[in-house]
Protein backbone atom coordinates (compact mmCIF):
# COMPACT_ATOMS: atom_id res chain seq x y z
CA UNK A 1 0.00 0.00 0.00
CA UNK A 2 1.47 3.52 -0.72
CA UNK A 3 1.73 5.72 1.91
CA UNK A 4 -0.40 8.79 1.77
CA UNK A 5 2.28 11.66 1.17
CA UNK A 6 3.88 9.76 -1.67
CA UNK A 7 -0.14 9.84 -3.07
CA UNK A 8 -1.33 12.28 -5.89
CA UNK A 9 -3.19 15.21 -5.25
CA UNK A 10 -6.42 13.14 -6.13
CA UNK A 11 -5.84 10.07 -4.87
CA UNK A 12 -5.32 12.08 -1.09
CA UNK A 13 -8.59 13.20 -1.71
CA UNK A 14 -10.25 10.51 -1.72
CA UNK A 15 -9.21 8.94 1.39
CA UNK A 16 -10.48 12.36 3.32
CA UNK A 17 -13.30 11.57 5.15
CA UNK A 18 -14.60 14.77 5.04
CA UNK A 19 -15.01 17.40 2.03
CA UNK A 20 -16.31 20.16 1.06
CA UNK A 21 -18.41 21.36 -1.63
CA UNK A 22 -14.97 23.97 -2.43
CA UNK A 23 -12.50 20.88 -2.58
CA UNK A 24 -15.18 18.65 -4.66
CA UNK A 25 -16.04 21.16 -7.51
CA UNK A 26 -12.52 21.42 -7.74
CA UNK A 27 -12.25 18.26 -7.97
CA UNK A 28 -14.77 17.44 -10.51
CA UNK A 29 -13.07 20.48 -12.88
CA UNK A 30 -9.57 18.55 -13.20
CA UNK A 31 -8.18 21.02 -10.58
CA UNK A 32 -6.12 20.98 -7.29
CA UNK A 33 -9.06 20.86 -4.28
CA UNK A 34 -6.53 23.00 -2.55
CA UNK A 35 -5.90 25.98 -5.05
CA UNK A 36 -7.25 29.54 -4.17
CA UNK A 37 -10.13 30.36 -5.72
CA UNK A 38 -8.69 33.36 -8.13
CA UNK A 39 -5.96 31.15 -8.93
CA UNK A 40 -8.37 28.98 -11.03
CA UNK A 41 -8.06 28.78 -14.30
CA UNK A 42 -10.65 31.25 -16.38
CA UNK A 43 -12.09 28.38 -18.52
CA UNK A 44 -12.83 26.62 -15.14
CA UNK A 45 -14.67 29.11 -13.59
CA UNK A 46 -18.14 28.41 -14.77
CA UNK A 47 -17.56 24.78 -14.15
CA UNK A 48 -16.66 25.36 -10.78
CA UNK A 49 -19.47 27.92 -9.83
CA UNK A 50 -22.32 24.90 -11.22
CA UNK A 51 -20.82 22.22 -9.59
CA UNK A 52 -20.60 23.85 -6.09
CA UNK A 53 -23.82 25.57 -6.57
CA UNK A 54 -25.12 22.27 -7.24
CA UNK A 55 -23.57 20.49 -4.86
CA UNK A 56 -24.22 23.10 -1.89
CA UNK A 57 -28.35 22.56 -3.11
CA UNK A 58 -27.74 18.91 -2.47
CA UNK A 59 -26.34 19.40 0.90
CA UNK A 60 -29.17 21.38 2.21
CA UNK A 61 -31.71 19.04 0.32
CA UNK A 62 -29.88 16.10 2.06
CA UNK A 63 -29.74 17.44 5.64
CA UNK A 64 -32.21 20.56 5.64
CA UNK A 65 -29.76 22.83 6.54
CA UNK A 66 -27.39 24.94 4.88
CA UNK A 67 -23.65 22.54 5.02
CA UNK A 68 -20.89 22.83 2.54
CA UNK A 69 -18.87 20.13 3.99
CA UNK A 70 -20.36 16.80 3.84
CA UNK A 71 -19.11 12.70 4.73
CA UNK A 72 -16.95 12.34 2.06
CA UNK A 73 -19.82 9.25 0.63
CA UNK A 74 -22.55 11.84 0.80
CA UNK A 75 -20.03 14.16 -1.78
CA UNK A 76 -18.70 11.66 -3.78
CA UNK A 77 -22.32 10.50 -4.37
CA UNK A 78 -23.26 13.84 -5.31
CA UNK A 79 -20.62 13.79 -7.45
CA UNK A 80 -21.32 11.01 -9.33
CA UNK A 81 -23.91 12.58 -11.68
CA UNK A 82 -21.24 15.68 -12.65
CA UNK A 83 -18.85 13.32 -13.59
CA UNK A 84 -17.21 14.24 -16.77
CA UNK A 85 -15.87 11.69 -18.40
CA UNK A 86 -12.82 13.74 -20.21
CA UNK A 87 -12.27 16.46 -17.38
CA UNK A 88 -12.87 14.55 -13.64
CA UNK A 89 -9.53 12.47 -13.06
CA UNK A 90 -10.24 8.50 -12.60
CA UNK A 91 -9.50 8.36 -8.89
CA UNK A 92 -12.50 10.57 -8.29
CA UNK A 93 -15.17 8.53 -10.73
CA UNK A 94 -13.50 5.60 -8.96
CA UNK A 95 -14.48 6.93 -5.68
CA UNK A 96 -17.48 8.12 -6.80
CA UNK A 97 -18.60 4.91 -8.05
CA UNK A 98 -17.69 3.40 -4.69
CA UNK A 99 -19.41 5.60 -2.77
CA UNK A 100 -23.07 5.35 -4.76
CA UNK A 101 -22.09 1.65 -4.39
CA UNK A 102 -21.69 2.04 -0.37
CA UNK A 103 -25.03 4.37 -0.45
CA UNK A 104 -27.23 1.35 -2.13
CA UNK A 105 -25.77 -0.76 0.68
CA UNK A 106 -27.79 0.96 3.56
CA UNK A 107 -31.49 0.30 4.86
CA UNK A 108 -32.32 4.25 3.57
CA UNK A 109 -30.65 4.35 0.47
CA UNK A 110 -33.49 5.40 -1.73
CA UNK A 111 -34.20 8.12 0.78
CA UNK A 112 -30.71 9.15 1.00
CA UNK A 113 -29.74 8.99 -2.79
CA UNK A 114 -33.49 10.82 -3.73
CA UNK A 115 -32.64 13.71 -1.54
CA UNK A 116 -29.24 13.90 -2.50
CA UNK A 117 -29.62 13.55 -6.64
CA UNK A 118 -33.42 13.42 -7.43
CA UNK A 119 -34.91 10.44 -9.53
CA UNK A 120 -31.67 10.46 -11.77
CA UNK A 121 -29.58 9.23 -8.98
CA UNK A 122 -31.84 7.10 -7.50
CA UNK A 123 -32.36 5.20 -10.46
CA UNK A 124 -28.47 4.74 -10.36
CA UNK A 125 -28.66 3.06 -7.46
CA UNK A 126 -31.53 0.89 -8.09
CA UNK A 127 -29.69 -0.45 -11.00
CA UNK A 128 -26.32 -0.71 -8.93
CA UNK A 129 -27.74 -2.51 -6.07
CA UNK A 130 -29.56 -4.93 -8.83
CA UNK A 131 -26.52 -6.80 -9.28
CA UNK A 132 -23.17 -5.06 -7.53
CA UNK A 133 -20.65 -7.88 -8.89
CA UNK A 134 -17.96 -6.28 -10.99
CA UNK A 135 -18.63 -2.58 -10.10
CA UNK A 136 -15.84 -1.58 -8.67
CA UNK A 137 -14.45 -2.53 -12.32
CA UNK A 138 -16.43 -0.49 -14.31
CA UNK A 139 -15.32 1.85 -16.32
CA UNK A 140 -17.55 5.61 -16.30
Amino acid sequence: MVSFARMGIFEQATKLPMIDSKEMSLLLCGLDPYIKIKEKPEDKLADFRSYRNFINRCLTSYSGYHYEKGAADIMFTIAYTLIDKEVTPEPVKKRALKAVINITGTQKRRETLYKIGGQELLDIGIELSKSKRGQYKKKL
